[in-house]
């Protein structure tokens, strides 16, 4: 019979140990600015769950948005049936439908222009939405791409929303003088 093995560690191992855990420790801290904003860090620009002692929350904070046509695009996700008045036809035997869906809380725009993934940051800016910085997978899709690129641009231009049921528009807007242009997107509640 063998004698039981005994696992022997280096005596520094715990000083390591300690080093890495250190390291991470101020990476995790780095990311607060020194006057405890969150910085560059995800978490920028989106407003607390609940309000700090003595502090209100805006309604959105706490609601979500106010403007009836953002908050029923936050409330699911919307197909793309139209593109500047036309409707979009995909080619037979598509399943993926173009389509957009937006988190308020972290003004993350994704969803799909037929062919491609798409990720952006979603804004509101009064009455207008947007989707800027948009990211999108680099497949090539026949028929689908001409789609896809109007939607993108459509996306990035922004205008007001306009909920009515299960039916949501994207219509331009005038940022001088707010006149409504014409309609860039129409979606369906999917």
């Amino acid at each position: 019979m063998h004698p039981p093995s005994r696992l022997v560690l280096p005596a520094r191992l715990p000083l390591i140990s300690l080093a890495i855990l250190g390291i991470i420790l101020a990476l995790a801290t780095a990311c607060d600015t020194p006057d405890g904003d969150a910085g560059t860090s995800p978490d920028a620009g989106v407003a607390d769950e609940a309000p700090s002692a003595g502090e209100e929350a805006s309604p959105e904070a706490l609601t979500g948005p106010t403007d009836p046509g953002a908050r029923a695009l936050a409330e699911g996700v919307w197909l793309l049936t139209h593109l500047s008045e036309e409707p979009v036809t995909l080619p037979e035997g598509w399943d993926e439908p173009p389509h957009l869906a937006w988190d308020p809380r972290e003004a993350a725009a994704t969803g799909s222009g037929g062919c491609n993934r798409f990720g952006g940051i979603g804004f509101l800016e009064g009455e207008r939405f947007s989707v800027q910085g948009i990211a999108a997978t680099r497949r090539y899709c026949e028929g689908m791409m001409e789609v896809e690129e109007a939607f993108f641009a459509a996306l990035s231009q922004g205008g007001r929303l306009i909920a009515d049921g299960d039916i949501l528009r994207l219509v331009a807007v005038d940022p001088e003088t707010g006149v409504e242009g014409g309609e860039l997107a129409r979606f369906r509640q999917g």
